[in-house]
């Protein structure tokens, strides 16, 4: 925690502090009433941090965060607790029980959208409902606000905005190919820039099929491509879609049987994000073991493998806890 000048607002040092349960209760009611914004992204800070450090569950940490998040209003704060209760939900929270979560989060995010005035503070709330979209309903909703609008007063989307619920959709299997071609298709015909390229990439990369996967892997191991590595980044972000899980298994394997040649035969840059991308989408004891055989491995003078495998072994310790956190949460509920 941050520790201020209450009247000149000059920072003097931090502090690590553990909120009580009293303290605790008392934000999740009331964190909107802190009239200063930087005391409020201060409190979220630290609140997040109790959740990696294992001093809080995830679970009460998205209670918090769905009691909170229809009444922030500065968008620096907002911003930040959307990627705290975004990072919670990917990693922090068990598979089987993240669709039920990002339900609840889209119904609130709906909400406030429906009567929300700055323009600003609209923006990171489509951003995140598109990114919440979980179940095949709230999926169908956005799909609906492509062909006829959003229906909601003075909110227009994007062309990202577009794009974003294109490439959501496309690794869905609940949807038809063809449909997807047809709302991927009409935005090209409007948009001829790179981003439309890179769009077109990540859904091809995601296309939910033994053969597209298995395609799309050679691709992005080829030696021999004339795709830029910007392209092949956009085709990795799809690749590992994470409506896929089941689909994608069988490269959980492919992918520690290939890291290290990786880093020996591609670029830094490449490496790098293909390491950070195309890692497991499901952590579990299993892929925590891998990676800790791949930093016994990796000597010293790979400088740049060991210093990520260190930092991901650190990261799925602290993911394996807060999701035991989360289960003996719901089962005490």
């Amino acid at each position: 925690m941050c520790i201020r000048d209450r009247y000149q607002r000059r920072v003097h040092g931090y502090a690590n502090v553990k909120l009580d349960a009293k303290s605790k209760q008392a934000f999740q009611q009331s964190l909107n009433k802190v009239s200063d914004s930087l005391a409020r992204m201060i409190i979220w800070r630290n609140i997040w941090d109790m959740v990696r450090d294992g001093q809080m569950s995830s679970k009460e940490f998205l209670n918090f965060a769905l009691a909170q998040l229809p009444h922030e209003s500065d968008e620096s704060v907002l911003e930040a607790a959307l990627v705290y209760v975004d990072t919670a939900i990917t990693w922090y929270i068990p598979f089987e029980y993240q669709e039920g979560e990002l339900n609840a989060l889209f119904g609130v995010v709906m909400e406030r959208l429906k009567t929300e005035k700055e323009e600003s503070i609209k923006r990171h709330l489509v951003a995140y409902l598109i990114l919440f979209a979980g179940s095949g309903k709230h999926k169908k909703v956005l799909v609906k606000w492509l062909k006829e609008g959003t229906g909601i007063l003075g909110l227009t989307l994007s062309q990202a905005n577009r794009y974003s619920i294109i490439k959501k959709i496309y690794g869905d299997a609940r949807f038809s190919l063809e449909e997807k071609q047809k709302l991927l298709n009409a935005e090209l015909k409007e948009d001829k820039s790179d981003v439309g390229l890179r769009a077109q990439r990540t859904c091809e990369a995601s296309i939910p099929t033994l053969e597209s996967k298995a395609k799309q892997w050679l691709q992005l191991l080829s030696e021999d491509t004339r795709e830029s590595e910007h392209m092949l980044f956009s085709a990795m972000r799809g690749f590992n879609s994470q409506d896929q899980v089941e689909l994608l298994k069988p490269y959980e394997e492919k992918y520690f049987e290939t890291i290290t040649d990786i880093f020996k035969k591609k670029t830094r840059y490449y490496a790098e994000a293909f390491f950070r991308f195309l890692k497991p989408r499901i952590v579990s004891e299993s892929v925590l073991k891998r990676f800790e055989e791949i930093k016994a491995k990796v000597s010293e003078e790979d400088r740049t493998l060991k210093k990520l495998t260190i930092e991901e072994v650190e990261d799925i310790k602290r993911m394996l806890r807060a999701q035991k956190l989360y289960l003996i949460d719901i089962k005490k509920a």
